[in-house]
């Protein structure tokens, strides 16, 4: 059978489907040479419409173990595999979105690991449950009155999609909430209807999900994150809204539900929200006007002022009772009947600017309330993001000390400036680049980071460069016309750029060894342009056009999307063997040259075993970042930064700064750890060497005006005369050093790199 055509047409189904992978592999060559494993996943929740003959047949669904993490080739023969399998995922729950492969094979497609329970009941139906809002984020900013009053008024609740939820027969009785209590504790809002047992005409639409219920019909619970009964039974998804419930949990479940309005309880007693707030409620989500009142029924729902003062309704009502009770005045005299009538009029004018003096002094008194809860919600706000940055600063140095912790442990010398200096880089820009002698370990430390962040071989790739690169064809593959094939480079990148974009929560490292032994402005041109998008960049493989007759277009895109989930790396050896680097791809780089430590440190090294570490997700490692999205230098490190510019435009020299180093310069700054050995000022300098001295190259006529040494040896030139200036921003040691290196490099060759 032509392998090709297996891969010609892919129907996908909507909504995502809970499985666990089976017993059982079969061995499959997807290419020459090349040996992979077949395994089945069998769905425990719901099926699309289209696809329940799947389960009706008995049929599985199947993927291959490559999209698993494991390379090609990885095991001997089909029992190795199954063994592996058993061991890593015995006890696991997978998330997919079932498939429909040239008609004829049912396949797992967007793969992803769920969060598991104590066990997996295989024999039991999952239902699927809808979750709306994060703890951190919920809906209406955690308003459940808004979020109840949206579902009363058909309106939809945002966060649901096709993509998400399976549309099936089953129909759908829980509806749940996430958010915190007010103590801060994480809790579950859950939503029941009782009479019907399940909600009417559930569906997605534009918008979000519409459930259909009336207000008498509708239960509610809370649960907490912590309730055992979750812990145990329930598959929480950590990426998708959505629960998924054994059928005999959910019974239990039910049972902890209590009305929402209970007409058997007087003033609902024990209601969530009032009749009266929720009708109000519903009526504003829907735009109706308020239902007339009678007057008495307005004096009862009055709210009432503040205490010690009566309301207008209350005045009204002792005003009358008063008149009830008042004896009958005499009628003497027409002027005694005007006097009383004028007494009269000046009492109730008295009266009534009693209740406009008690008026304006309870809007005052609101609105000095209203000020004081803002003030307090805004100290809230402040006091709980200074929260978060603590926290945020903390798990990044509990990082770096693992990071320093498994340098030592696995027996390599690195400086911990070096180390700092290394991570801070790899946060803050797209490319780093280490530089130094052969033999100082660039490659183990770009080998030590992925470690640290705990990633498996298959989401770290070392590319060696090949001196013959010519394009980014021999980095990436190519598209065979003839066959309608795309071949991918044996460097395996194209296929870890296309996992990546398919796992969004998971980190890579992609490293280029040897980066100069080829013109990496030739095979690197597409990243080049690519690394500095901020909005959707991808890599293209071949003509988007041609897309629909690629026979395995559904393994290789025309174009891959370049998250931020993945962090290019790349070392260099400086000699006669190599190339130099363009300002093209200087300006895109923190280029690093490694301090080497003294021999006599080798000595006190040990080398022991060290366990694999907890992978870091790409969430948390995103929260190491800062970007303040402004550039936030210092008018003095700016003014510095224009110096050194004009110094380099003095002569006409190539290579000055662009807008792009000084950003990448202040988001460098910004992301130092708050627990880190280097300060602003050293970081500065650094950042003059990684930044600015790698274009100062060039011959002695060149550059000779910016860096050279005396007949006393003693450092003279532009750039040292404007950093010895600017003293205060920094002391500029380490640049200083590399000008020193410069000049005497052009005295000895009259040329430097």
């Amino acid at each position: 059978m032509n392998k090709g055509n297996e891969k010609m047409h892919l129907l996908q189904g909507e909504g995502r489907v809970l499985g666990y992978i089976r017993k059982g592999v079969k061995i499959s060559r997807p290419g020459e040479g090349k040996t992979d494993y077949r395994f089945f996943m069998e769905p425990l929740s719901p099926l699309p419409l289209d696809f329940q003959e799947a389960r009706e047949r008995g049929y599985g669904f199947t993927g291959f173990m490559n999209e698993l993490g494991y390379p090609i080739n990885a095991f001997p023969n089909e029992e190795a595999a199954e063994a592996e399998l058993e061991k890593t995922f015995g006890n696991a729950f997978f998330l997919f979105t079932p498939g429909l492969k040239n008609d004829k094979y049912f396949v797992v497609t967007d793969l992803v690991q769920e969060y598991g329970t104590t066990y997996i009941n295989k024999e039991e139906a999952y239902l699927p449950i809808p979750v709306f809002g994060t703890w951190d984020k919920p809906l209406f900013d955690g308003d459940m009155d808004k979020l109840i009053a949206h579902l009363l008024a058909g309106k939809p609740l945002p966060g649901l999609g096709k993509k998400q939820w399976v549309r099936t027969e089953v129909p759908q009785m829980l509806v749940i909430h996430a958010g915190k209590d007010d103590s801060g504790k994480q809790r579950f809002l859950c939503l029941m209807p009782r009479k019907d047992k399940a909600f009417k005409d559930m569906h997605i639409g534009q918008g979000g999900a519409y459930f259909h219920v009336k207000k008498d019909n509708l239960t509610w619970a809370f649960f907490y994150a912590d309730d055992p009964l979750l812990v145990e039974n329930v598959v929480r998804c950590h990426h998708d809204p959505l629960w998924f419930v054994p059928e005999s949990v959910m019974h239990v479940l039910k049972k902890q539900f209590v009305p929402l309005l209970d007409e058997e309880k007087p003033e609902n007693q024990g209601a969530i929200i009032s009749q009266q707030a929720l009708d109000q409620t519903v009526r504003d989500m829907m735009l109706m006007p308020a239902s007339s009142k009678s007057s008495d029924e307005a004096g009862r729902n009055e709210r009432p002022e503040i205490a010690g003062k009566t309301t207008k309704g209350k005045t009204a009502e002792t005003k009358d009772t008063q008149e009830k009770v008042k004896p009958p005045v005499q009628k003497n005299s027409r002027a005694e009947e005007d006097g009383a009538l004028e007494k009269e009029g000046t009492a109730e004018k008295t009266e009534e600017k009693r209740e406009n003096a008690a008026s304006e002094k309870s809007t005052s008194q609101e609105k000095s309330r209203t000020a004081a809860l803002k003030a307090e919600k805004v100290m809230n706000q402040k006091e709980e993001k200074k929260a978060k940055e603590e926290k945020r600063e903390d798990e990044e140095m509990a990082f770096i000390h693992r990071f320093i912790r498994r340098v030592k442990e696995r027996g390599f010398l690195y400086d911990e400036r070096d180390l700092y200096n290394f991570h801070i880089s790899a946060k803050s820009s797209r490319l780093v680049i280490l530089a130094g002698r052969s033999g100082t370990g660039k490659s183990g430390l770009v080998r030590l980071y992925g470690e640290t962040l705990g990633l498996s071989p298959s989401q770290i790739a070392f590319l060696p460069v090949r001196p013959s690169w010519m394009d980014d064809g021999d980095l990436l593959g190519y598209l065979d016309r003839n066959r309608m094939l795309y071949f991918p480079s044996d460097t395996g990148l194209a296929e870890l750029l296309v996992n990546a974009s398919r796992h969004p929560e998971k980190m890579y490292i992609v490293c280029f060894d040897e980066m100069n032994l080829a013109r990496a402005e030739y095979y690197f041109a597409q990243f080049i342009s690519v690394l500095e998008k901020r909005e959707n960049p991808s890599i293209q493989l071949y003509n988007p056009s041609l897309e629909d007759r690629v026979y395995n277009h559904s393994d290789y895109p025309a174009r891959i999307p370049l998250m931020d989930n993945v962090l290019f790396m790349g070392t260099v050896n400086v000699d006669e063997s190599t190339y130099h680097f363009s300002d093209k791809i200087l300006d895109r780089a923190n280029v690093i040259t490694l301090h080497q430590r003294k021999f006599s440190d080798m000595a006190r090294l040990t080398r022991r075993e060290v366990a694999p570490e907890v992978e870091v997700s790409a969430d948390e490692y995103r929260q190491f970042r800062k970007d303040e999205g402004v550039v936030t230098l210092s008018d003095e490190e700016l003014h510095l930064l224009d110096d050194l510019n004009a110094a380099l435009d003095e002569r006409g020299t190539s290579g000055g700064i662009g807008y792009r180093v000084v950003s990448d310069m202040s988001r460098y700054l910004a992301n130092i750890p708050s627990g880190s050995p280097m300060n602003r000022k050293e970081a500065l300098d650094m950042q003059i060497v990684q930044r600015v001295l790698t274009k100062v190259r060039g011959s002695q006529e060149q550059i000779g005006y910016l860096t050279s040494l005396n007949e006393e040896n003693k450092l003279m030139g532009r750039f040292p005369e404007l950093l010895k200036n600017y003293s205060q921003v920094s002391a500029f040691t380490e640049s200083l050093r590399v000008l020193e290196r410069k000049a005497k490099e052009l005295r000895t060759y009259d040329y430097t790199l």
